[in-house]
């Protein structure tokens, strides 16, 4: 299901913004992907874009639950079991913007 090669994350990730102790990336995940692990610190915040229903897997790839991810929902760090990866059930692209502060 998954895939952690960095040609892989490159593809799902494009970093937007990466100074002053601010990290920021708009994360594409495509109908019937899993996308790249995520380690969230509480420092982060998640926005999403276009939303659907997800499997939340582990790192093993695991299922933990499944959830409809809203889009306009803003999850912040923490809330949800890390690390974690999201599995697309939708028949459209999943994204999401992660705000990560560093300082």
């Amino acid at each position: 299901m998954s895939n952690d090669s960095p040609a892989a994350e490159e593809q799902e990730r494009t970093v937007l913004v990466e100074q002053h102790g601010v990290t920021c990336w708009k994360e594409r995940v495509p109908s019937s992907s899993s996308g790249v692990l995520h380690r969230d610190p509480l420092s982060s915040i998640t926005v999403v874009l276009s939303g659907g229903p997800v499997e939340i897997l582990d790192e093993h790839d695991r299922l933990v639950s499944r959830t409809r991810l809203m889009t306009g929902q803003v999850i912040r760090g923490g809330e949800l079991p890390t690390p974690y990866r999201l599995h697309n059930l939708a028949d459209r692209d999943l994204v999401l913007v992660v705000i990560h502060l560093t300082d």
